[in-house]
């Protein structure tokens, strides 16, 4: 019997994932709408934006310098805020029910998160100067690594080549897949506890 370990590459592809198969082809079920797509021109060139020697012409996209904050500033909660660990009956379903500041010592202790206006340490830091320029439609290349990183961890796809989509909130992202599955008049079979404005769409 013979073992891969998991820190091994194979053909350039993590040996855990080189197991698994490629996803199946359903694009048959892509509605009409979803076929009739076309990559927008000049955002199909936004890839091979930031290449060193590369000269870019292109109107509308602001010199960072003009951004005009240098850091973004917040407090968190601790992860252990809400916390089961120790015993106790609150689970992370449970939310305050009394009005007026937290007393739990949890909840007073935050974490401080800055966000600079320049990479610290790599081009791929979380920065102001890349976070509010313009960029590809799939969103920062950082916040698409993690959304990766963290389904392939978390969720562990049955396949390799999967993909993970960023959207900007349950409803255009619910709207995204009825439109590129869904022809006018076709029907979806639904449960019967789902968000009512789900069925509207």
């Amino acid at each position: 019997m013979s073992s891969i370990q998991t820190n091994q590459v194979i053909d350039g592809v993590p040996a855990d994932e080189a197991q698994l198969p490629l996803a199946l082809d359903f694009s048959h079920h892509i509605s009409e709408l979803g076929k009739a797509r076309r990559p927008f021109p000049i955002k199909s060139v936004f890839k091979y934006f930031g290449r060193p020697g590369l000269l870019a012409m292109a109107g509308g996209l602001p010199h960072p310098q003009y951004i005009p904050f240098e850091s973004l500033e917040t407090s968190l909660l601790r992860a252990d805020a809400f916390s089961t660990l120790d015993g106790g009956n609150m689970s992370s379903f449970d939310v305050p029910t009394k009005d007026g500041p937290p007393t739990d010592p949890k909840m007073l202790d935050k974490e401080r998160l800055v966000v600079p206006k320049w990479p610290s340490h790599s081009s791929e830091d979380v920065n102001i100067s890349r976070a509010l320029q313009y960029d590809l439609a799939r969103g920062l290349q950082v916040l698409q690594q993690y959304l990766h990183d963290y389904s392939k961890r978390f969720f562990k796809p049955a396949y390799r080549d999967f993909a993970t989509l960023v959207h900007t909130g349950n409803t255009d992202g619910w709207s995204r897949v009825i439109m590129t599955l869904l022809n006018p008049g076709d029907g979806l079979l639904m449960e019967v506890r789902i968000a009512i404005y789900s069925q509207w769409i």
